[in-house]
């Protein structure tokens, strides 16, 4: 069990003056006079009068009465009434099956107050999948209340994957929309709390605008099938059901990909709720960027809340791109360096390359044959036929005198080019 003594919902009786949201000064009498005469609203106001007491003498029966002639005028607000009444035991015997019936006709209308004390009612039931759906429904219509018990859920991990991080937003949220126990629950968390002054929110979910309707489908497989056709009611259906679970495991990544199926059909709920997710991080890093851009594409397509939210992500969208931009000029100059360094890397072993194909090349060249004439016989030899004919030991001073006249220096003072004898007499002279 969750401890509900942090929850926000408000089961004391004197809430019903805050059904209708109307001022009381009116008298009793122009009330009787006005609800007499068939006036629906004058009905509820009048019925609400005697439920509290304010003007009137404290009724419950005939609270009931008048709450009863609104409602068969089809007056939402008191629908909702009566559903607090059978819920409290007011004037009639306590009944939960009867309070959930004219709640839910309060809410199916969109009656916002009637979705919150819906959404109280099913929590009270354990039942947190409901709650949520029903809170998050008053939420995306600004109620405070609504939207603090959704940071609850958030804060206890009830219905939706636990993330205090976003609890805190909401709480703020609600807060800001002058909810007390939004205030409290952040003071509780050790959480200051500044006031933004800002007064729409929305929820991560659809929006109030009417193009998303909704289909039956027999099972979560024709759902899919029809999604995986193309279908944007489809898709978008199916990444709720990601999103929340329902009837299929949840799963926020695949919730992202739907919704943006559905989004880049132009079906403006999924570019809000898209926008959310990012904005929020569900399912993904957080990217302000990102969360404008859908943001943007439903407020084209007539979105209030997405309106409004551009308003406050405008500012962190503006930063990351700063940012990114900074992080991207880095990584190109990291690029361009990187670049320098391989080509002169590659420089550097092409020089080493060429010196090696040079010194390769240079010891591979022929040498240089010398031609040797005989002083005596004119006989012609070259360099090799001379040393097979002349040896190098027994009548030359052979190596030493042949290498270096070869070089064209001379051993000995010696004439150069020149191959003598022991006794001095040159015998070969060099002639090439």
């Amino acid at each position: 069990m969750f401890m509900k003594k942090n929850f926000c919902i408000y089961i004391a009786l004197i809430l019903i003056l805050s059904l209708s949201g109307a001022s009381f000064a009116a008298s009793a009498s122009r009330l009787r006079k006005l609800a007499g005469a068939g006036d629906a609203e004058a009905q509820f106001q009048l019925g609400v009068a005697y439920a509290t007491g304010e003007g009137v003498k404290q009724d419950y029966k005939l609270a009931l009465n008048w709450f009863r002639k609104a409602v068969e005028q089809g007056h939402m607000g008191a629908q909702n009434a009566l559903g607090i009444m059978y819920e409290l035991g007011y004037g009639v015997p306590k009944n939960i099956s009867e309070a959930k019936k004219w709640y839910l006709k309060s809410a199916e209308q969109g009656y916002s107050k009637a979705q919150f004390y819906l959404g109280n009612l099913y929590f009270s039931l354990n039942d947190y999948s409901q709650a949520f759906d029903w809170w998050e429904k008053a939420g995306r219509q600004n109620h405070a209340g609504a939207i603090c018990n959704l940071g609850y859920l958030f804060e206890v991990g009830a219905a939706v994957s636990q993330s205090f991080e976003t609890a805190v937003d909401l709480y703020k949220l609600a807060a800001d929309l002058g909810d007390a126990k939004a205030k409290e629950n952040l003071a509780r968390l050790g959480i200051s709390y500044i006031p933004q002054q800002q007064t729409t929110y929305a929820i991560q979910s659809q929006s109030q605008t009417k193009a998303y309707k909704p289909q039956n489908y027999k099972d979560i497989n024709s759902l899919y099938q029809a999604a995986k056709n193309g279908n944007a009611s489809a898709q978008y259906q199916l990444a709720e059901a990601y999103f929340r679970g329902n009837g299929i495991g949840q799963d926020y990544q695949q919730a992202r990909y739907w919704y943006q199926q559905a989004a880049e059909q132009n079906l403006v709920e999924a570019q809000y709720t898209l926008g959310m997710m990012y904005y929020q991080g569900a399912g993904t890093e957080k990217d302000y960027v990102q969360a404008e851009y859908w943001f943007t594409r439903a407020a084209e397509n007539g979105d209030e809340n997405a309106r409004n939210h551009l308003k406050a992500v405008a500012p962190q969208a503006e930063t990351q791109r700063q940012a990114e931009a900074r992080k991207a000029a880095l990584a190109q100059k990291q690029a361009e360096a990187e670049a320098r360094r391989q080509a002169l890397a590659q420089k550097q072993a092409e020089q080493r390359r060429a010196k090696t194909a040079q010194k390769s090349s240079k010891q591979a060249k022929p040498k240089q044959v010398q031609v040797w004439q005989c002083i005596k016989c004119g006989k012609r030899w070259d360099d090799n036929q001379l040393m097979r004919a002349l040896g190098f030991g027994a009548v030359f001073d052979a190596f030493n005198k042949l290498n270096n006249d070869l070089s064209g220096g001379s051993s000995e003072g010696l004439p150069p080019g020149r191959i003598c004898d022991m006794g001095g007499e040159c015998v070969w002279r060099r002639i090439k």
